[in-house]
């Protein structure tokens, strides 16, 4: 459900959020091939756009957002990775790794992005003579380790808060569901006793000559506390009158 608000929001960002990188790529890192991955993205999320309007299957949006994070996530730890780890990308790349746990994953799924993310980023930027005897370097794979674990840690947290508040959730719905038992049973019972009070009451009203009598009986709620009655005298020509109020 919650993939579902976020999904088509993501999309459309992912759709446009890369183009406007696509020049400065070719002015600070030309011949890197940078271009087609960002391209890529655009490709990949219209994709995803159009199989969500067209398509239709048991949490589609979760996975539909897992492919679109696990996209960008991989292709910013290669595009990392395709410029040895220079400082510009490498910030892009821990703030897609900072995002990554706010989505609503599963742990695992979570994880094996965030670090699946780093070790491509690290495999590429070796490939690319990145020199641990750099002292930037250094730098830059304390940041990259620390955000990595300090994502997992939030990761793990936000998984916990989840998981509490969809027990809740749980608790509260089986709490709703046995109030509207107990109200059904409720109105029931109150329809049955509508009904029994409409019995004890007189069917119709007392003819006598020159005498007009008339009655209307209408209860507060489904059920009231009142009650009336005609008594007649066999011996008698009188006519008695019988009204209660049980609350007083």
């Amino acid at each position: 459900y919650q993939c579902e608000q976020i999904f088509s929001f993501a999309s459309i960002i992912a759709l446009f959020a890369w183009l406007f990188y696509i020049p400065i790529d070719q002015k600070i890192n030309p011949g890197n091939n940078i271009f087609y991955f960002r391209i890529g993205l655009s490709i990949f999320s219209l994709l995803l756009i159009i199989i969500n309007q067209f398509f239709n299957w048991k949490r589609k949006s979760l996975y539909l957002q897992i492919a679109l994070i696990g996209f960008l996530s991989f292709s910013t730890g290669i595009i990392t990775g395709l410029t040895s780890g220079d400082s510009v990308y490498l910030g892009g790349f821990l703030f897609i790794l900072m995002i990554i746990p706010l989505n609503p994953f599963p742990l695992k799924v979570v994880l094996i992005q965030l670090w699946s993310s780093g070790f491509i980023f690290f495999i590429i930027a070796l490939q690319r003579n990145f020199k641990f005897s750099n002292p930037v370097n250094r730098y830059g794979l304390n940041d990259l380790l620390s955000t990595l674990i300090t994502a997992s840690v939030a990761a793990w947290l936000v998984h916990r808060i989840r998981i509490h508040s969809w027990q809740k959730s749980k608790e509260l719905q089986k709490a709703y569901q046995k109030i509207q038992i107990q109200n059904k049973q409720v109105q029931m019972e109150l329809m049955l006793a509508k009904r029994f009070q409409s019995e004890m009451l007189p069917k119709s009203d007392p003819v006598i000559d020159q005498l007009m009598i008339e009655s209307y009986y209408k209860p507060m709620s489904k059920v009231g506390g009142d009650f009336y009655d005609f008594i007649y005298f066999d011996q008698s020509d009188l006519l008695g009158f019988f009204i209660c109020d049980v609350s007083g």
